[in-house]
């Protein structure tokens, strides 16, 4: 079904004039919110921006027929079908939800690459029915079926989007999927991924500013506080993105009852749904001249690091090098110091081959060398 897809994104580079269709022998259907739309022989339809809800209309693709969502499109519907070597094809950035049924069956071909394709009630492939793409969906439903000769198989690798009690998933070298009846359930919901979690002492107020990469179904964020990392105390609550496929930024400034001594902070994410997750927690020093320290976990890891930094100073750079064991850096970036403790996740580490490196931090004049074993 490759070759499908092949030439339908060839003629959609394509630019045409009085308003032929954007696919050579195939007829331009108009997305309609108000009522079930089938798609029938040589037929396509092209989502490519905005919103489109159609609350308890479905969308059935039939016969060779073509669906495209660009990125940037926001799609509601109650059910969507996938048959008769029909292409559905999801960029990343667009964001999809099915409320009841996704269906791709007799050899149609479902693409996704977007990281929010969610679907929360049913998942079925059969007859040859193929689910690819460098995506992720997320599965809250209860009904997940996988016939043989069809497949379900998306994403990168990284078992962060799947359920890690799947014992191939997360193996190096093995593409997260699901074939041939081999059936296995998606976690129901997707953690945030945080980029940073960091502070800044001014006038013995704690700034604290974080940032999240993407959020699926989020909530709000709990700020808490604590004097011995046993004892929490909730001192705050911001609102959190919801879906969200960019960046977005948080802050909260905080008064400690004493200037001096030590904090942590943690936060709590919700999801809509009640459940949550944990970042921290982050050790905030009122005493500046604190020196400059780093913990890294976890150790070993298998596709990412987490870095909590404390001696910061804001202004400076923050230099992060990895280097393998014949003295070559394979990882570097420079990032701009914000606040003087900070927690920071390293991602671009997935594909370092299994064995032991060298983690070299630079801020100033201040140096950290601590090792780390990748798996």
């Amino acid at each position: 079904m490759k070759y499908y897809l092949s030439i339908a994104l060839t003629f959609l580079c394509l630019s045409f004039t009085n308003a032929q269709p954007l696919l050579v022998g195939y007829t331009e259907i108009t997305p309609d919110t108000n009522n079930d739309q089938t798609l029938n022989t040589n037929e396509y339809m092209e989502f490519t921006s905005g919103s489109f809800d159609y609350g308890d209309k479905s969308i059935t693709l039939d016969n060779n027929s073509i669906v495209i969502i660009r990125s940037g499109v926001t799609l509601d519907l109650k059910n969507l079908s996938v048959k008769s070597t029909a292409i559905l094809y999801v960029e990343r950035g667009a964001t999809v939800t099915v409320d009841e049924d996704f269906i791709v069956t007799d050899t149609g071909e479902a693409e996704v690459h977007s990281l929010y394709f969610i679907l929360k009630s049913k998942i079925e492939a059969k007859d040859g029915g193929t689910v690819t793409g460098t995506g992720r969906l997320t599965y809250q439903g209860s009904s997940y079926e996988v016939d043989g000769g069809s497949s379900v198989c998306i994403g990168t690798g990284d078992p962060e989007f799947y359920d890690p009690d799947h014992a191939s998933y997360g193996t190096s070298g093995t593409v997260p999927c699901d074939q041939n009846g081999n059936s296995a359930q998606f976690i129901a919901d997707l953690p945030v991924e945080m980029i940073f979690f960091e502070s800044n002492v001014s006038n013995g107020n704690v700034n604290l500013n974080w940032a999240t990469a993407t959020e699926v179904n989020a909530s709000h964020f709990v700020v808490m506080r604590s004097t011995d990392k046993t004892n929490w105390e909730e001192i705050g609550y911001v609102e959190a993105g919801g879906n969200t496929n960019f960046r977005q930024d948080y802050s909260y400034t905080d008064s400690p009852v004493s200037s001096s001594g030590i904090y942590y902070y943690k936060l709590q994410q919700f999801d809509y749904d009640g459940q949550s997750e944990f970042f921290g927690p982050l050790t905030v020093s009122l005493n500046l001249s604190n020196g400059f320290s780093a913990q890294v976990h976890p150790n070993p890891t298998t596709s990412s690091l987490n870095l909590s930094i404390e001696g910061l100073h804001e202004g400076n750079q923050l230099s992060i090098a990895v280097i393998d064991k014949l003295g070559k850096a394979v990882y570097q970036e420079n990032k701009e110091v914000g606040g003087n403790s900070l927690i920071y996740n390293v991602h671009q580490i997935t594909d370092l081959n299994p064995g032991h490196y060298l983690l070299i931090l630079t801020s100033g004049s201040q140096k950290i060398t601590t090792r780390f074993i990748k798996q």
